[in-house]
């Protein structure tokens, strides 16, 4: 049975996704005014580190764009009136080519196998452009660096 959310739930939910005046937190030094939405890419979900940075987990941040370093908290869990699921994930390090406009969201996706206890649990990264068009099969670097590319 799916239970639905009050709306005013719903409107507090997303209203705790983001910052003040609808930005995310910047993760880059502000000289002056801070640049244009559609010039920032915005990373969040399932992350404890954004390059240097630590952050909240479940929290939208600003970054410029350009390769940035990730790293995932070692669990991720969830709850409700019907019970709980805890995945025990270990660290996670890959890095995203973060796009203007774009955003990166990080989560664990989660399939129950026959109705049982047990199921499966999946590290996902979803890229999003300014018109809400998902990337399809997007898929983040393993290496946790942010290595430029050599020319030929």
């Amino acid at each position: 049975m799916t239970r639905l959310l009050p709306p005013f739930a719903l409107t507090l939910a997303l209203s705790a996704c983001v910052g003040a005046h609808g930005r995310a937190e910047p993760l880059y030094p502000i000289d002056g005014a801070r640049p244009l939405p559609e010039k920032v890419a915005r990373v969040g979900g399932y992350v404890l580190q954004i390059d240097d940075s630590r952050v909240n987990e479940g929290k939208m941040y600003e970054v410029l764009p350009g390769c940035h370093a990730i790293r995932t908290p070692e669990r991720w869990g969830r709850g409700s009136e019907t019970g709980a699921v805890s995945v025990r994930t270990g660290q996670r390090a890959f890095s995203i080519d973060a796009k203007p406009g774009y955003t990166y969201d990080v989560a664990i996706r989660t399939r129950f196998l026959g109705g049982g206890p047990t199921g499966t649990a999946t590290l996902q990264v979803t890229e999003t452009d300014a018109d809400g068009k998902k990337t399809p099969d997007f898929r983040p670097q393993a290496n946790p660096k942010c290595v430029e590319a050599e020319a030929p």
